[in-house]
C-alpha cells in the first residue's frame, strides 16, 4: 500500500473543505440615520475559489426598529434565477434563494430599510447554506449594526399668555437628547430672532445653563442665540429662559431657527405665541353741562367710555368708580356743595341727591 499517496489524498481532501467555505457578510450605508430615514442594507456573498456553490440560501429577521422602506429599491447582482421574498414596504423579514455562484465569483442583494426607534440596532442573519459538487457548506451568520438617530429637540415657552406693554416675563428654552439614543449631541446652537413686538429686557434676567455652551441675549436687542460647545448625552436636557419686554401691542408668533449640532442633525424648531396688550380706557362725563340747575332730587346721567385699543378682544374688564365728597370727580363735589345734598345714590345709571 502507498502510505505516502493515501496521506497527500488525506491532506487535500482536509484543504478542501476548509476553502469551500464561502464568504459571507452584510453592510448599512449610509451606518448612521435619523429616526424614519433609509440605509441600504447589501449583503455579499463570494464563492471559495475551489467551489461551485449552487442551492445558496438564507434569512434575515431584522430586530425591532428596523423594517423594509416604502420604497425597498430590490436589487441583486446575483446570476438568476434569484429569489428575494420579503422585500414588500413594513416587513421585518426576508429571505433570498440564488440558484448557483461559480467559484471565486461575488454576487450582492440590496434592500433598502428604514429605522423606526433610535438605537444602535443590531441585525444578524441566519447561517448562509450552499451545495456543493459533492456534499454541502455554510457560512456562518453575517451581523452588521445600524445607528438609529432621534434628533435634539427644542420647546421654548412665554411666562404669561398675555402681558400688558411695558410688562416683561420669562422666555424659556428647553434641549433634550432623547432617551435611547446612541450618540451624545456636541455643538448644539440655535437662533431666536424675536418678532417685532418684543425685546430682550434690560437687565435681561438670565437663569440656567445648557451643557457648557454660550448663551447670548444683550438687553434690548431682538435676539438670543445659543452657541459655543454645549453638549448634551442621551437622556440630558438643560433649561435656561431671559426675561422679554412688550414693546408693542398684537399677538406674536416666535419661533426659533433650527436647533443644529456638530454632526449636522437638525432638530425642528421650537414656537410660542404671546399677547401683548395696552391698557383700556376709561373716560367719563355728565350729561349735564350746568350742575347749578339742579336741584334737590333732581338727577343726572353719568356716562362712562371703556375703550379697547387692541385688536385683540379684552376679558374680566372691572372698576370702582367711589364718589364722595371733595374726592374723586370735582363736577360731583361740586354738585354736592351748591345743592347743599345730604346724600346721594345711583339708581341704575343715574346719580340721585337728596336735600335737607
Amino acid at each position: 500500500m502507498n502510505f505516502r499517496l493515501l496521506t497527500l489524498l488525506s491532506i487535500s481532501c482536509v484543504c478542501f473543505g476548509q476553502s469551500a467555505t464561502p464568504s459571507f457578510t452584510k453592510a448599512f450605508l449610509p451606518f448612521s440615520i435619523l429616526v424614519n430615514g433609509d440605509s441600504t442594507l447589501t449583503f455579499t456573498i463570494t464563492a471559495a475559489a475551489q467551489a461551485n456553490l449552487t442551492n445558496i440560501a438564507f434569512s434575515d429577521t431584522f430586530p425591532a426598529g428596523i423594517q423594509v422602506s416604502a420604497t425597498p429599491t430590490l436589487s441583486s447582482t446575483c446570476p438568476a434565477p434569484t429569489a428575494v421574498n420579503g422585500a414588500t414596504p413594513g416587513s421585518t423579514t426576508i429571505m433570498v434563494a440564488i440558484s448557483s455562484l461559480d467559484a471565486g465569483a461575488t454576487c450582492r442583494v440590496s434592500v433598502r430599510v428604514t429605522g423606526t426607534t433610535s438605537g444602535n440596532l443590531v441585525n444578524t442573519s441566519s447561517t448562509l447554506t450552499a451545495d456543493l459538487s459533492e456534499g454541502s457548506t455554510t457560512a456562518n451568520p453575517a451581523t452588521a449594526t445600524l445607528q438609529v438617530v432621534a434628533p435634539p429637540t427644542i420647546t421654548k415657552a412665554f411666562g404669561v399668555p398675555v402681558l400688558q406693554v411695558g410688562n416683561s416675563t420669562t422666555l424659556s428654552f428647553t434641549l433634550t437628547n432623547p432617551a435611547g439614543n446612541p450618540t451624545t449631541f456636541a455643538n448644539l446652537a440655535f437662533i431666536d430672532n424675536l418678532p417685532a413686538g418684543l425685546v430682550v429686557s434690560t437687565p435681561n434676567g438670565l437663569t440656567g445653563s445648557c451643557g457648557g455652551g454660550t448663551i447670548t441675549a444683550n438687553p434690548g436687542s431682538g435676539v438670543i442665540s445659543l452657541s459655543g460647545n454645549p453638549m448634551l448625552a442621551p437622556g440630558a436636557s438643560c433649561t435656561f429662559s431671559v426675561n422679554v419686554l412688550g414693546g408693542s401691542n398684537g399677538i406674536w408668533n416666535n419661533s426659533t431657527g433650527p436647533l443644529t449640532d456638530a454632526q449636522e442633525v437638525t432638530g425642528v424648531a421650537a414656537t410660542a405665541t404671546i399677547t401683548v396688550d395696552l391698557p383700556p380706557t376709561i373716560t367719563k362725563s355728565f350729561a349735564d353741562s350746568q350742575l347749578e340747575l339742579l336741584g334737590p332730587g333732581d338727577t343726572t346721567v353719568l356716562t362712562l367710555t371703556i375703550t379697547n385699543p387692541n385688536a385683540t378682544q379684552l376679558t374680566g374688564i372691572a372698576f370702582t368708580d367711589m364718589l364722595p365728597p371733595g374726592q374723586v370727580n370735582p363736577m360731583v363735589d361740586k354738585l354736592i356743595r351748591q345743592l347743599r345734598w345730604e346724600s346721594y345714590s345711583y339708581a341704575g345709571n343715574r346719580l340721585v341727591g337728596r336735600g335737607a
